[in-house]
């Protein structure tokens, strides 16, 4: 893997993840909260489109970083797009696999970059 921009690609990958782990737990809590309490959605509008502003953010940023992954291992960021449609077809079966496919595919593909460089014994 190209070292250049190493640590760019861990945060967006981890920020996108953390932040749709928050995002989705809060979700469930809300939805939970208030089917316990037989109400209508307690917050306005104005809650719904800012959820949505922060998962799409997440989102762009999580593709993101993976785009660079993939670029890393000498793969076209063409790659993460595939593997995203790929993705969301099978996520209409499994919810949680539309996030993880893109990455799982970077990671267990060989890397292109790799430089092979072996140390040469001396013979005495």
């Amino acid at each position: 893997m190209i070292q250049k921009n190493k640590t760019k690609i861990i945060v967006s990958i981890a920020t996108g993840l953390l932040v749709q782990f928050i995002v989705g737990g809060y979700q469930l809590y809300v939805r939970k909260t208030s089917y316990q309490l037989h109400a209508e959605s307690p917050h306005p509008a104005w809650f719904a489109l800012g959820w949505l502003v922060v998962t799409l953010s997440s989102r762009a940023l999580y593709y993101w970083g993976c785009a660079m992954l993939a670029e890393a291992r000498g793969y076209s960021s063409a790659v993460v797009v595939g593997t995203l449609f790929i993705g969301l077809f099978i996520g209409c079966f499994v919810p949680a696999i539309p996030m993880l496919v893109p990455l799982v595919v970077i990671l267990s593909s060989p890397d292109k970059n790799r430089i092979h460089s072996r140390r040469r014994r001396s013979r005495s």
